[in-house]
């Protein structure tokens, strides 16, 4: 039997592969660092800790799932301007928070 029979079906193992190792290392990394911050500041930074890594698993569901090229260029290209957009409209929140402060 050949090994492009299985092909179908990799696409799903590859997706769950990617979720549980990605939630598996950041929840062994938390779980590592949980009493060097304050609960307060982990609450705060705990989107700067998640969000790289729901990026990963959003792009690489769009890229499992879409079989053509074009429309996965266009849903990648749709993630990282979104990713984009939040990192700068962060930037833009803390320049004018720090000058109202």
């Amino acid at each position: 039997m050949s090994i492009f029979a299985y092909l179908p079906a990799l696409p799903p193992f590859l997706f769950s592969t990617l979720v549980v190792s990605g939630l598996a290392s950041k929840a062994l990394h938390i779980g590592l660092h949980i009493r060097s911050l304050p609960f307060l500041h982990f609450v705060i930074y705990s989107p700067t800790l998640v969000l790289p890594d729901l990026l990963i698993i959003t792009c690489g569901r769009v890229l499992l799932q879409f079989p053509a090229p074009e429309t996965r260029l266009q849903w990648l290209s749709t993630c990282v301007g979104g990713f984009f957009a939040y990192v700068i409209g962060h930037l833009e929140y803390d320049s004018i928070y720090d000058e109202l402060t």
